[in-house]
């Protein structure tokens, strides 16, 4: 699975790529790789509008659409060294880009590939720490249904 996010105008930020099995380097402003490890959740909120009516013995239910589609996931990473992940894991969160259009590509048998444009990366977060393994999980508010093209 790999998974990124592309700022308007800017390079794709990768949030997760099976491809890559251990991360080198020292700073990594387009993102770095790591397992897509669980939690491909899906989510959607959908609104209605509960309006009491006079002397009914229920209120009457209305559904209003407005659909806000949701996505978290949780990439686990393994570094060279302590200096690298502890280096990753302090910054990661402040280099991550807001929002943009996420992509999302099945990396096994067949190639499956949707897109989310105007999607919002609203809480990347550091799970777990450990040594040469950190854990992260991403809360991505999406910007509408998903497409099979940018």
């Amino acid at each position: 699975m790999k998974i990124t996010i592309t700022p308007t105008g800017l390079t794709a930020f990768v949030l997760a790529d099976d491809t890559i099995a251990q991360i080198s380097g020292t700073s990594w402003p387009n993102g770095a790789g790591g397992t897509y490890k669980e939690g491909l959740n899906p989510e959607q909120e959908r609104r209605i509008q509960v309006q009491p009516l006079f002397r009914a013995a229920y209120a009457a239910v209305f559904v209003r659409f407005n659909f806000v589609n949701t996505l978290s996931f949780t990439v686990e990473r393994w570094f060279g060294s302590y200096d690298m992940n502890f280096n990753f894991v302090s910054l990661h969160a402040d280099v991550c880009p807001v929002g943009g259009e996420i992509m999302m590509a099945n990396t096994g048998v067949g190639s499956l590939v949707r897109y989310n444009p105007g999607s919002v990366l609203r809480k990347p977060r550091c799970e777990e720490y450990t040594g040469v393994y950190c854990r992260w999980k991403y809360d991505i508010t999406l910007g509408g249904p998903w497409q099979n093209s940018p």
